[in-house]
């Protein structure tokens, strides 16, 4: 989970998390449950001119979800279901802190 403005980010697997973790001043990994609401399906590319990087949530949305690939973190594509030779992780983006139900972290 990674603070980003008014956001929270967290992702399912802890492999994809290194590029972020390792970055931070002060890192930890947090387990935890998250309830997600109505979660708004990222499909595309963070480099887009009209793409959702940096923005906030999106009217009648709690979330956004997207499913990313190992290698480059953009979002997948029918290809990429259909090839499966990718490693897919996904990636929650929410916008209440109170949606995040701790377990326990490690620093």
């Amino acid at each position: 989970m990674m603070d980003f403005m008014e956001m929270e980010c967290t992702f399912s697997h802890c492999f994809y998390t290194v590029p972020y973790f390792t970055i931070q001043k002060d890192p930890c990994i947090i387990v935890c449950s998250l309830i997600p609401g109505n979660p708004y399906p990222v499909i595309e590319s963070p480099n887009d001119k009209n793409s959702l990087r940096g923005y906030n949530q999106l009217h009648g949305y709690q979330s956004h979800y997207v499913v990313t690939k190992e290698e480059n973190g953009f979002p997948v594509i029918q290809e990429d279901y259909d090839n499966q030779q990718n490693c897919l992780f996904d990636e929650i983006v929410y916008f209440k802190k109170h949606r995040c139900f701790l377990y326990f972290y490690w620093k």
